[in-house]
C-alpha cells in the first residue's frame, strides 16, 4: 500500500546475534564512496564471502527474505547483495546528497535494508515518503517536467536522473511527508 515493508525483529534473538557477530568481525576488501559529509562503505556479497558467513548466507538465500524482495520488485532475478555502512558527518562538507529526497528514476530499484543497529534520527536513515511508489496523474506531470529540466538544474544528481524533490512539493503530488 505505501510502497515498502517493514519487518521489525525479522529473525529470533540468538540468529541475529550469530549473524552480526559474524558481519562485525568480516575483514574484506570494501569500496568506499564519498559524497558530502559522509562515506559509504560496500562489501559485495559473492558465493565465496557468503561461503565465510554461514548465518548471513542462510538470511539472504531464505526463501522467506528472496521471495519479499522477489514480490516487492515482480522479479524472480537473484538480488545483488552487499554488506553496506555509511559513516555519517566524518568530514567539513556539504550534507551527504543522498539524505536529500530522491528517487532513482535511472533503473528499476528494490532495496532491502537488514539493520543490525539502531539508526537514530542524527545518522541519516533512510527515509521514504509513503505512496511516492504510485504512478499517479500528478506524479507523472511532475516526471514529465522534471525531465524537461532536469539538465538545467543546478542539482548534479538531478542532472544525471536521480530526480531530487523537496518537501514542501510533496503536497502538490498528493504525498504526505516522508
Amino acid at each position: 500500500r505505501d510502497g515498502f515493508v517493514l519487518k521489525r525483529n525479522y529473525l529470533p534473538a540468538p540468529v541475529f546475534e550469530a549473524l552480526k557477530t559474524e558481519v562485525i568481525s568480516l575483514t574484506a576488501r570494501a569500496r568506499d564512496m564519498i559524497q558530502g559529509d559522509a562515506v559509504t562503505r560496500r562489501f559485495g556479497l559473492d558465493a565465496r564471502t557468503l561461503a565465510r558467513l554461514p548465518a548471513l548466507r542462510v538470511l539472504v538465500e531464505s526463501p522467506e527474505w528472496l521471495g519479499l524482495v522477489r514480490y516487492v520488485g515482480s522479479s524472480a532475478l537473484a538480488p545483488f547483495t552487499y554488506i553496506q555502512t555509511i559513516f555519517s558527518h566524518v568530514r567539513e562538507s556539504a550534507a551527504d546528497p543522498q539524505t536529500h529526497l530522491h528517487m532513482d528514476t535511472f533503473h528499476s530499484t528494490v532495496k532491502a535494508f537488514f539493520f543490525l543497529t539502531d539508526v537514530g534520527e542524527d545518522d541519516g536513515p533512510f527515509t521514504y515518503v509513503p505512496g511516492s511508489h504510485r504512478l499517479t496523474a500528478e506524479r507523472l506531470d511532475w516526471e514529465k517536467r522534471m525531465s524537461i529540466s532536469a539538465r538545467e538544474s543546478p542539482d548534479r544528481y538531478t542532472r544525471e536522473g536521480s530526480l531530487r524533490i523537496l518537501e514542501t512539493e510533496l503536497a502538490e503530488l498528493g504525498l504526505p511527508k516522508p
